[in-house]
């Protein structure tokens, strides 16, 4: 061995850690699935809409999963802004 020494490398200024990188990815697969849900959701309410009036509770699923949509996409962006650490 020559003695020198090798500085580490530096990480990336945005890199994430592994636990933050999975936690992006399982949030991203959530969102996505959220996402057909309410397609579905949306696609059963316009049909019972020609049948007659709406149940309540399908307007209250369709408020339940957009908040958690909504959630989920400001936790998804909070991570992106995380510094590495």
């Amino acid at each position: 061995m020559s003695g020198t020494y090798r500085k580490p490398p530096q990480r990336a200024a945005f890199a994430r850690t592994i636990g933050a990188e999975l936690e992006h990815q399982r949030l991203t697969h959530r969102a996505r699935r959220l996402e057909l849900a309410l397609t579905a959701l949306h696609d059963q309410r316009d049909q019972c809409e020609m049948r007659g009036p709406v149940p309540a509770a399908m307007d209250r699923a369709i408020a339940d999963f957009s908040q958690q949509l909504r959630d989920l996409r400001a936790r998804s962006r909070a991570i992106a802004r995380e510094p590495p650490r």
